[in-house]
């Protein structure tokens, strides 16, 4: 069964559909005020689960950052979410994934170099 749900990229909420053992990727990179931005993601559904991991990393005044966060949701909870008013203005009412944090991480390349 395949797996369809909302999620909230470059600036507007899409519609994925995930076929039993397939993964979507997105990623995109901008310069920022201070150096650079990337963030990665990848939706995989696994049996009765969809797994999201998060990529990001950015360099700025302070060096460069990193941070990566993995979340999952059980189908049947991909519309279990219903969407603030203020999350979709003028837009179409919808529910969306209640994500659980599964695991996360960053570094500060700066300060770990400054024994922090």
């Amino acid at each position: 069964m395949n797996a369809r749900f909302w999620v909230f990229e470059n600036g507007d909420w899409v519609k994925l559909t995930l076929r039993p053992g397939q993964a979507l990727s997105r990623s995109q990179s901008h310069p920022t005020d201070e150096g650079w931005r990337f963030r990665g993601m990848t939706w995989r559904l696994e049996g009765d689960t969809v797994y999201q991991f998060t990529t990001c990393r950015e360099t700025d005044c302070d060096g460069l950052g990193e941070f990566e966060q993995d979340d999952v949701c059980p189908v049947d909870q991909l519309k279990a979410k219903p969407m603030d008013a203020d999350e979709t203005p003028g837009g179409p009412f919808i529910f969306r994934p209640a994500w659980t944090l599964a695991a996360s991480q960053s570094r500060d390349h700066t300060a770990e170099a400054a024994g922090y």
